[in-house]
């Protein structure tokens, strides 16, 4: 769940691109992201992050737009995070379309 929504604060559309961004770090990394064991401990594992916890050996391996697509779709702060249309925009789909 976003930030947001586990602080019981409004929000809008831009908490299933957090959900995106989830599910994409764990595509990439095969872990999730801020584990807990409570929505409590997620919630201060999202909030004392500087940096999303890549692990070292596949971050090197990694394309670097998708390092950076799912950083903004990570992002803590809903206004930083990318929206829908920023999302399909993003520099990442198209390494796919010179293919």
């Amino acid at each position: 769940m976003a930030p947001e929504v586990l602080q019981f604060e409004r929000y809008d559309g831009k908490v299933d691109m957090w959900s995106v961004g989830v599910i994409l770090f764990e595509l990439l990394n095969g872990c999730p992201p801020f584990p807990g064991r409570t929505n409590v401990q997620v919630l201060k594992n999202i909030n004392s992050s500087t940096c999303l916890p890549f692990d070292q050996l596949i971050l090197s391996r990694l394309h670097p737009d998708s390092v950076d697509m799912c950083s903004k779709l990570l992002s803590r702060n809903p206004v930083h995070r990318l929206s829908f249309h920023e999302f399909y925009s993003h520099r990442f789909f198209k390494v796919f379309e010179k293919s």
